[in-house]
């Protein structure tokens, strides 16, 4: 029972550090050190899954990929936030792709490590984690259209679209599947096909950047 009040309320300590972390940036350190007194004094803890995932997204939000990755990669899959993780690793893997130099051979290869996690991902996600699917597979699209492999985004586009439908017209995964498909049609010189997807963003988008990507399309 003592146990059990300790480890809560050394969890509740970490959560309320990373609130404040939200407004105070200093304060980041202090959920960080609060999250890791929780895996060091309760290793075999359920919350200690948890802490350990919250140390990641602190270290990510640091900028410190890496060590974000580092961390990430040690959450097994018994542990109840590994898909979050591996989701959480993906959009460090096309943050990592999108550092690298255009044209480059460090920039092939992080797209091979993005597309690694993205299927990995797609293997695990559950059917009803439509909006993250999605959201993982238009990382995939995006990078594919920055290292010039337009087979590879037509191919992705073709299973995505089923998906985007499904999502309502206000999501803004279901905007940027559109956008993307509009960029890829540009690119390949599809006018036809480049008014269709302006005319779905125009009607029913309502991120105002994708409205002047309209703009600049059409």
């Amino acid at each position: 029972l003592y146990r059990d009040l300790a480890v809560e309320a050394a969890c509740m300590r970490a959560l309320a550090c990373q609130k404040l972390a939200a407004t105070e940036p200093s304060r980041a350190r202090d959920a960080g050190d609060a999250f890791q007194r929780v895996v060091l004094e309760f290793a075999d803890h359920p919350k200690a899954d948890e802490a350990r995932y919250q140390i990641a997204r602190l270290e990510r939000g640091s900028g410190d990929n890496a060590r974000s990755l580092s961390v990430l990669e040690a959450i097994g899959p018994d542990d109840p936030n590994y898909r979050l993780a591996r989701f959480e690793i993906v959009s460090l893997r096309f943050e990592n792709w999108k550092r690298q130099p255009a044209d480059s051979p460090e920039r092939t290869t992080a797209y091979d490590e993005l597309l690694t996690e993205v299927r990995r991902f797609e293997t695990l996600a559950e059917a009803s984690d439509v909006e993250r699917r999605l959201r993982v597979s238009l990382l995939a699209v995006e990078a594919a259209l920055g290292t010039n492999r337009l087979d590879d985004a037509t191919a992705r586009l073709k299973v995505t679209g089923p998906i985007s439908d499904t999502l309502p017209a206000s999501s803004p995964t279901a905007a940027q599947h559109h956008y993307l498909a509009m960029t890829l049609a540009a690119r390949q010189d599809r006018p036809a096909d480049v008014l269709q997807e302006a005319r779905w963003l125009a009607d029913k988008a309502e991120t105002p950047a994708y409205r002047q990507a309209v703009a600049i399309q059409v």
